[in-house]
Formats: structure tokens, C-alpha cells, sequence
């Protein structure tokens, strides 16, 4: 028998998959992801600032393409104004997931905030639960160290994991940044101030190491990441 690749059989897997296939390799552009048609996938990461620090936001939007790569649409970035109470924080969220609800029309919206619940972090995050009961607040441990959990309910990252992320992000040219977020300078200089520092004793540190730097945004776009790389076009998700 001769094998005819224009033909289906059955080693060639499903049905669907082997033709989703033919349409990835006669379409150069099917490696670009395609525009939603039936529901949007957002992933919020919120960095909590402490008393001199930002408390900054990043919403990336998750989008596959036929190979099932996933491209990550960096639609909104935010760093909120020194000194605001954490009450107006958790307010202008739950507006913010109002806004990201009503933006797929007719479409589904799923939405996953990764939220920094280190530190000081844990209380505010527990009060962004409080206020979004129906939603999928993730709250995130950033910690040292080389490990990771991940789960729904409480998750940790080490820093230098979220660094990595970062990086292997950016390199491969998955992430995209649209062109109207108006904060994509402040982000672009935080990335550009970025650093990796070890002490005599072999500590690791990362972040803006220069004085007035700040690395709010860097933090939570690495959030909004984590989730969509986690999570992102799972069936796992939760709609509204």
C-alpha cells in the first residue's frame, strides 16, 4: 500500500488534528494566532506595593495558534499612584474585570488574576477574593529558592523562575505588546534597569538594583504570565 500524506489514516491520529495540520503546513501564517471566535482568555497579574513601592497591574491575553503555541498580547499595563489605599486598589479591579467581562461582545470571557500574595500581599489578596466572588483569584508566592506548586487555590514561583519566564518569553517572540498600553515605556525601562546580583555568600538576587528604580510592572507582567503559561486556553477554566 502507498502511503498518500493527502489522505487521512488512521495512524495519522484524529481526524480534526491531521487537518488542522494540513492547514498549519499549506498556511505559512497559520503560525501567527488566530482572532477569537468564541471566547476571550485574559490573565491579570497584580503586584502588590508595599509603602515606597507601586502596586502595578498587567493583562495579557492568552491566544493559540494552529500548532498549539501560545502567544501572549500584552492589551493593558498599569502602575497605580503612590500612597492609595488598598480599598480604591480592590475597587478599581473589580471595574477593571467589569470592563474585561463586557470586552468579548458575544463572546465568552475567561479571566485568571495572579495576584502577589507575599508579604503584605496575602491580606490584599484575600480582600480582591472578598470582592470578585465568582472570579479566579490566584494568590501567587513569590519566593527564593529553585521550587514551584502550582494550584488554583495558592500557588509559589521562585523569583528566578518568574525571571526565566520572563526572558524565555520575550526571546522566543511570543509576547507581543499592543501598541496603544501607554505604560509600555515605564515597562520597557524597568526590563532595561533588571538585574541579577550575587552576594559573597551566594545569594541570587533579582530586580531594579539602581536607586529610585522600580521593577512593579516587570513583576506583575511575570504574574499575568505565569498565568497564561499555566492556564492559559485550558478547558479548565472558568467562564462568565
Amino acid at each position: 500500500m502507498v502511503y498518500d500524506p493527502n489522505c487521512w489514516m488512521p495512524g495519522d491520529g484524529s481526524f480534526e488534528n491531521w487537518k488542522l495540520r494540513r492547514e498549519y503546513e499549506a498556511n505559512p501564517n497559520a503560525i501567527e494566532p488566530k482572532e477569537p471566535e468564541k471566547w476571550l482568555d485574559y490573565h491579570v497579574g497584580v503586584d502588590i506595593g508595599q509603602k515606597h513601592d507601586y502596586t502595578a497591574l498587567a493583562v495579557t491575553e492568552c491566544r493559540p495558534n494552529y500548532a498549539g503555541d501560545k502567544f501572549y498580547f500584552v492589551r493593558y499595563l498599569h502602575r497605580f499612584r503612590l500612597g492609595l489605599l488598598f480599598g480604591t486598589v480592590v475597587q478599581k479591579l473589580v471595574s477593571l474585570d467589569r470592563q474585561l467581562r463586557a470586552s468579548g461582545g458575544s463572546r465568552s470571557v475567561s479571566i485568571t488574576w495572579a495576584c502577589d500574595a507575599t508579604g503584605i500581599g496575602s491580606p490584599v489578596v484575600e480582600m480582591i477574593q472578598k470582592a470578585l466572588p465568582e472570579a479566579t483569584v490566584v494568590p501567587v508566592y513569590i519566593t527564593g529558592g529553585f521550587s514551584s506548586t502550582v494550584d488554583y487555590d495558592e500557588s509559589h514561583i521562585s523569583k528566578q523562575q518568574l525571571v526565566s519566564l520572563i526572558v524565555a518569553a520575550f526571546e522566543s517572540g511570543s509576547v507581543r505588546i499592543a501598541e496603544d498600553v501607554k505604560e509600555a515605556e515605564i515597562l520597557i525601562q524597568e526590563l532595561s534597569n533588571y538585574e541579577l546580583k550575587r552576594s559573597e555568600s551566594g545569594l541570587v538576587s533579582y530586580g531594579a538594583m539602581t536607586g529610585g528604580a522600580f521593577d512593579d510592572l516587570v513583576t506583575s507582567l511575570g504574574l499575568s504570565l505565569f498565568s497564561a503559561v499555566t492556564w492559559g486556553s485550558s478547558s479548565q477554566v472558568l467562564f462568565w
